[in-house]
């Protein structure tokens, strides 16, 4: 029986070639299987971040990003500034800090809920931000993403 780390191997580069062949849901599959061998994989993470951004899963998408993001920053820095060279429609909203910068950027679970909060000027300025009601997936399509632009 081969290794969890071949077999993890496998599921992304299944995932990898159905992306090329255009089969979304193979590829789904793949990387949530490669995700239950290895739940820490930045790998799965970002990828299946990039198919949920494509899918235009934005809520979905961004959980992805910041799992990878908590994985491995440097790793991230380095394929998030491909991607945004190749697919300038990313917004803002996904902006992280880069370079080991300081940042409030929400981390979340596994279920969506933040786990962190980053830094903050103190814990009142940490309170408000949590007490703030969940963006829904509607006001995020409706979101007129032109006024992020710099």
């Amino acid at each position: 029986m081969p290794s969890a780390r071949i077999h993890e191997l496998w599921c992304l580069l299944k995932a990898r070639l159905a992306l090329v062949a255009g089969s979304t849901p193979r590829a789904r599959t793949a990387l949530k299987a490669a995700l239950r061998i290895n739940p820490n994989g930045f790998a799965a993470h970002f990828l299946l971040a990039r198919l949920y951004w494509r899918e235009q899963s934005v809520v979905k998408a961004k959980r992805e990003f910041d799992l990878a993001w908590q994985i491995d920053p440097e790793r991230f820095e380095r394929a998030y500034a491909r991607l945004k060279a190749v697919d300038e429609d990313l917004p803002d909203l996904f902006a992280y800090p880069m370079g080991g910068g300081e940042g409030g950027v929400p981390v979340f679970n596994r279920r969506g809920r933040v786990r962190a909060f980053g830094d903050f000027r103190d814990e009142a300025e940490r309170r408000r931000f949590a007490s703030l009601p969940p963006i829904t997936r509607d006001e995020i399509l409706h979101i007129d993403w032109d006024q992020f632009q710099s």
